[in-house]
């Protein structure tokens, strides 16, 4: 959101809509004190910095030190105060345009992602054996190894490090793509839990099994997220996986209820997903 996009205030009579560009230029003069004081800083500027340099010899390296001296001291004691001012306003109504438009800290930005990405699968897990019921970011290396993601905790929660997120290295340093963070997110949180295996140190990451692999496809596929490439899955995986996803949400979980333990122990066939 920005200034221009922030409703007008209800009390502002209006005969006339105000084009944005207009209404983004008045409201930085509103909250911007800097043009009314720009005719006292030339004025101060003016009798005390350059007045003061003009008594000075008529020497370059001597006024020009008065110069930076005086106006160093002037501008920063105003900038300071026009500082203090602009802050105290904050808590002054009719600032709807000033607080909407303040860009959300990177935590909160994430948090949102985050969000987007994990109640889908959840909701798809929720009540099973080992579900996890939040999310979070831990640190990427222990011991001067890679931390690999995984479910741990009582409640259990699902933790993933800034490089390391199921099979995908990278996937979360900076992705510009949030349909790929999304996607990689949620491989990677059916990865642990599917497998059962808590967050780890060392070079390998969680690696399914044929019908492991199945059910995270159709998970995947029923909160519309895209699977593993079917160069990457065999095509029996792939038919299994689309077998098990046209199944209603209320059969899948009622499957993965009866079956979870021999799924992770890795004793069920993909023939035997329904």
């Amino acid at each position: 959101m920005n200034i221009a996009s922030v409703p007008q205030s209800r009390l502002a009579p209006s005969l006339l809509a105000v084009p944005r560009s207009a209404r983004a230029l008045r409201l930085e003069f509103k909250r911007n004190a800097v043009p009314y004081v720009l005719p006292l800083l030339a004025a101060v500027f003016y009798f005390n910095t350059v007045r003061t340099a003009d008594g000075f010899p008529p020497v370059w390296t001597l006024r020009a030190s008065a110069i930076t001296d005086h106006m160093l001291f002037e501008f920063s004691a105003f900038a300071g105060g026009l500082a203090a001012w602009a802050g105290s306003r904050e808590g002054r109504r009719k600032t709807v345009d000033l607080v909407a438009a303040t860009p959300r800290a990177a935590w909160a930005r994430l948090s949102i992602a985050l969000a987007a990405a994990f109640d889908p699968v959840t909701a798809e897990i929720a009540g099973l054996p080992g579900a996890p019921i939040g999310a979070k970011e831990v640190a990427s290396v222990s011991g001067g190894q890679d931390v690999q993601s995984g479910i741990s905790g009582n409640p259990r929660v699902f933790e993933f490090t800034a490089e390391h997120v199921g099979s995908m290295f990278g996937q979360f340093l900076g992705n510009p793509d949030p349909v790929g963070w999304r996607e990689g997110f949620q491989q990677g949180l059916l990865d642990a839990f599917l497998t059962g295996r808590p967050p780890h140190a060392g070079p390998d990451a969680i690696l399914l099994g044929p019908a492991q692999q199945v059910v995270e496809d159709a998970l995947l596929t029923a909160v519309g997220s895209q699977p593993l490439s079917p160069s990457v899955t065999s095509a029996a995986i792939t038919a299994a996986a689309h077998r098990f996803a046209a199944l209603s949400a209320g059969a899948r979980h009622a499957w993965l209820a009866a079956h979870l333990a021999a799924l992770r122990a890795g004793t069920i066939t993909v023939a035997q997903v329904p």
